[in-house]
Parts: structure tokens; C-alpha cells; sequence
């Protein structure tokens, strides 16, 4: 079993383009086989803090869309966003 918890620290300006690309990663990911948890969490005390949790028998992949928003080129998963 793969598990991944990826922290993020968004900026105020950057939170809505953020949390539309995040939850689109996180609907898309949900169809993939293998996936069985893939979830965007803010932080109570913190609200530009974020955590994504996910957990399969499977290495995550980006869509092709994920990649491009993000400047990928790789097909593993890049968390610098």
C-alpha cells in the first residue's frame, strides 16, 4: 500500500486558482484504479495551510492537465506547487 501526505503553504493571492487545481487532482485521482483515499484538507488554525492525503496499491499519476498547470513534464507526481 502507497500512502502520500503532501503540506502545502498557499499564498492568499494563489488560494482559489490552488483550490480549483487541487480538487480537480483529487476527482480525477479518485476514478484511478488502485486509488481508495484522496482527500484536500485545510488546516483549522491556519487557512492557507493545506494537506492532501492519499492512499492506494498504486503510484499516483497527474493527468495531463495537472502537468501542464504545473509545469511538468515528468509523469511522477511533482508536489512543488
Amino acid at each position: 500500500m502507497i500512502v502520500l501526505n503532501v503540506f502545502f503553504d498557499v499564498a492568499q493571492e494563489h488560494e482559489a486558482n490552488f483550490l480549483k487545481l487541487l480538487n480537480r487532482m483529487v476527482v480525477e485521482s479518485k476514478k484511478e484504479d488502485g486509488c481508495s483515499l484522496y482527500q484536500l484538507w485545510r488546516n483549522d488554525h491556519d487557512p492557507y495551510s493545506y494537506a492532501l492525503s492519499s492512499t492506494g496499491n498504486r503510484r499516483p499519476t497527474l493527468t495531463r492537465t495537472a502537468r501542464h498547470r504545473t509545469g511538468s513534464t515528468s509523469t511522477t507526481p511533482s508536489m512543488d506547487i
